[in-house]
């Protein structure tokens, strides 16, 4: 494993192999737009849209109001809880703040922002053999 860069991915073969298995994540973060740019070591025109932690996802719409879903109650996301659940949007809100300070938002790279990560042609055919499979 590399020792000159932060490795933050976890392991989720799990959640496509095990009927009930729990995801390592605490949050899934949504953006919308481009990072390709991230390569070049310049600013994305990507922009944060959203988080969800649990059942709960805090969403940005595009009139750019924030609207609060309980996923589990409300799969279509048709009624906003912000008001009834301030808590909860509260935590979802930090979570979304460290996102910006990590990854970045709106043109502005994060702290922890970097290349994205590259396979080549013939290790990408022996990890899909590894894990056919499944």
């Amino acid at each position: 494993m590399p020792i000159d860069r932060v490795i933050d991915g976890k392991d989720i073969l799990s959640l496509m192999t095990e009927a009930g298995a729990k995801t390592p994540h605490q949050a899934y973060y949504y953006y919308r737009g481009s990072y390709g740019k991230f390569q070049k070591g310049n600013d994305t025109s990507a922009t944060l849209t959203g988080v969800r932690s649990g059942p709960w996802k805090l969403h940005l719409a595009r009139n750019g109001k924030w609207a609060l879903y309980n996923l589990q109650t409300d799969i279509g996301e048709r009624i906003d809880c912000s008001k009834q659940h301030r808590q909860v949007r509260q935590r979802l809100e930090k979570l979304l703040e460290q996102a910006r300070r990590d990854l970045g938002d709106k043109g502005t790279r994060g702290a922890g922002a970097r290349p994205l990560g590259k396979v080549s042609e013939t290790e990408g055919r022996r990890i899909g053999r590894k894990y056919r499979r499944f």
